[in-house]
């Protein structure tokens, strides 16, 4: 993990929202019938109320399940290899961001609909709420900049 300026940052955020955006597009269009089931239900209350109380740990653990899936399902080792180099350059600042004022309940919204999206198959959808869930977290670092770096 290598130590990112706000400007490296919000350039890899950039670029990071149109690459899960491509994968987000191509897991929705070929994933099979049943393959977001799971992660739906794990979108529940219980998680909501946890963040609510500030505790991060299962949210975590399921936007690296959800993440891991639609990469899994994407099927092409190109992008594959190239979230996974943004991924260990910026999993510090994806951390540290989740913990912003509102960003962990936007964040579970969105991705709850993104979800919501790719078991539906609906592959426009899915992209266009991937790129928002990063583009909001892009405008996150911007915005509380001095607090983060």
């Amino acid at each position: 993990v290598a130590y990112l300026d706000a400007a490296q940052a919000i350039n890899l955020y950039h670029v990071r929202e149109v690459l899960e955006a491509l994968a987000a597009r191509l897991a929705a269009t070929v994933a099979p019938k049943g393959a977001w089931d799971d992660l739906l239900k794990r979108f529940s209350p219980a998680i909501e109320a946890k963040l609510r109380k500030g505790e991060y740990t299962e949210y975590e653990a399921l936007l690296g399940d959800l993440n891991r899936r639609i990469i899994k399902h994407s099927n092409n080792p190109i992008l594959t290899d190239m979230l996974d180099r943004i991924r260990d350059r910026t999993q510090v600042m994806a951390r540290r961001v989740v913990v912003l004022q509102g960003r962990a309940e936007l964040g579970f919204d969105l991705h709850r609909k993104l979800t919501k999206a790719l078991a539906a198959g609906d592959a426009e959808t899915a992209a266009a709420v991937k790129s928002k869930i990063i583009a909001t977290a892009r405008d996150s670092i911007d915005r509380y900049r001095d607090f983060i770096f």
